[in-house]
This record gives C-alpha cells, sequence and structure tokens, in this order.
C-alpha cells in the first residue's frame, strides 16, 4: 500500500466534500489525529475499516481496497448509516434554515430518532 498516494488522494476528497479533519474523524468515529496521520500517509488503513473509511469521505470501497491492495473479498460491506426515511426525516427538519446544519447536528438528531422510534 502507498500510504502517502492513499493519504493525499483521502485528503483531496474530505476537502471536496467541506469537511475539516475535526469532522471527519466525527465521521469516522476516532480522534482528529488519526485522519491527520492517514491523510499524510504516516498510518494505513485497517482492513476492517476500509468500508467505513470509504463511505465516511465517499469514494467506492472497490476503489479504496484497490489502493490499498487489499483483497476485496476480505474486505466487510459497510452498513447502511442513513435509510430514505432518514434523509426525509432531515429535509423535513432543515427547511426554513438559513444555514446548512453541521454533522454533529445530524447525527444526534438521528440517533434521537432511531431511539424514539425504536
Amino acid at each position: 500500500m502507498d500510504k502517502k498516494k492513499v493519504g493525499a488522494f483521502l485528503a483531496g476528497k474530505r476537502l471536496v466534500l467541506g469537511l475539516s479533519e475535526k469532522q471527519m474523524s466525527n465521521l469516522l468515529g476516532c480522534n482528529r489525529t488519526t485522519v491527520m496521520r492517514i491523510e499524510k500517509g504516516l498510518s494505513g488503513i485497517r482492513r476492517n475499516n476500509v468500508a467505513n473509511v470509504a463511505q465516511a469521505y465517499q469514494v467506492s470501497i472497490k476503489e479504496l481496497t484497490e489502493m490499498c491492495d487489499y483483497e476485496t473479498s476480505h474486505v466487510p460491506d459497510a452498513p447502511m448509516l442513513v435509510t430514505t426515511e432518514d434523509l426525509k426525516f432531515l429535509v423535513t427538519v432543515s427547511e426554513g434554515l438559513k444555514t446548512p446544519m453541521s454533522m454533529t447536528l445530524i447525527y444526534g438528531l438521528l440517533s434521537h430518532r432511531k431511539q424514539s422510534t425504536g
């Protein structure tokens, strides 16, 4: 695995998404230092994390798996984090807001919604 190449690719994707290292770390459930180390090519991505990293950076699991030189069959699929119903709920909640919702607020709302509905 060329860690520097993978890291530069992911850093570019994060910037295109308009996310800070901290926001990306919140999506991944890790600390900001981990994101920084991966994006600078100082750390690789563990095989069992490829699917979650791909989902957070909005790249295909296949593309990231190939960049990391992993066998596709050895990488677990990412769970669906946001359902169609979740998206409809977020659209309804966000109507009339003057600024976009933060990722923290989005996950908080979805978490509360899932706890409330069962």
